[in-house]
């Protein structure tokens, strides 16, 4: 379980890269994802299993200049 606590209109995803993992009756194997919600799920690996958790907030401010990584002011034409 991770310890820190989710946020109502946090949107979460996990990958399976490889293994197979559940969570509750939901079963997924390398190359699947699911949504999951707000509430605490308890993930299981059913195999040896790299798993990855995306998590974003909606609303949080976004930057729609280019690529995140590395973006300086001034770079690339930006001003």
């Amino acid at each position: 379980m991770l310890d820190q606590p989710v946020e109502a209109l946090q949107i979460r995803l996990l990958y399976s890269f490889s293994g197979e993992a559940s969570i509750g009756d939901i079963t997924i194997d390398a190359g699947e994802s699911v949504y999951l919600d707000s509430g605490d799920a308890a993930v299981v690996a059913r195999s040896d299993a790299d798993l990855v958790l995306f998590t974003t907030n909606p609303t949080a401010p976004i930057f729609k200049g280019g690529m995140f990584s590395g973006n300086v002011v001034g770079s690339a034409g930006f001003r």
